[in-house]
């Protein structure tokens, strides 16, 4: 191959490149995709301290809103020859997920334990789960990231094809 032509692929190759980071960008799940689990794990964290259906209720309900999120996001992306980028689960991106998860746990354990002395036995997990599903918030918002790459210039064209 000569350098000319060597050239030529080098720069198709990069407008691929270009293209597809664009196409993922696109794809990027939007708040209402972030409303939906955080709602959900909100839910779910929040009724725990509660008499006894309560806890269920609740869970059954923020397990349906986490999974309507996801299912919403793989309808939107479904059809697309543009998918996660390779590299987005790599083991390094995998501990800091990990480190995320027990942040969550973390911090709701945390703030309980310190509205336990100050706050009847209910709503302690109501007010424990706010700084936890700030945190989720912020999760979901990184992971969007390593899948779909950073967000979309303000002035991009909108995705077409959406269902």
């Amino acid at each position: 191959m000569e350098a000319e032509q060597a050239r030529v692929a080098l720069d198709q190759v990069r407008d691929r490149d270009r293209q597809v980071r664009a196409e993922l960008a696109r794809q990027r799940p939007g708040r209402r995709y972030t409303l939906l689990t955080v709602g959900g794990y909100y839910l779910a964290m929040a009724g725990l301290d509660f008499p006894f259906p309560v806890p269920l209720l609740t869970l059954a309900v923020g397990a349906a809103l986490l999974l309507a999120g996801h299912v919403a996001q793989s309808r939107r992306s479904a059809g697309d020859t543009v998918r996660y980028r390779r590299n987005a689960w790599r083991p390094g991106n995998l501990l800091i997920t990990a480190g995320w998860l027990v942040g969550l746990a973390g911090t709701y354990a945390l703030t309980r334990l310190l509205l336990q002395p100050l706050v009847p036995e209910g709503p302690t997990s109501v007010l424990a789960a706010i700084p936890s599903a700030l945190l989720m918030a912020a999760m979901a918002h990184w992971l969007y990231r390593v899948g779909y790459g950073p967000a979309p210039d303000p002035g991009a064209p909108a995705r077409t094809g959406t269902r």
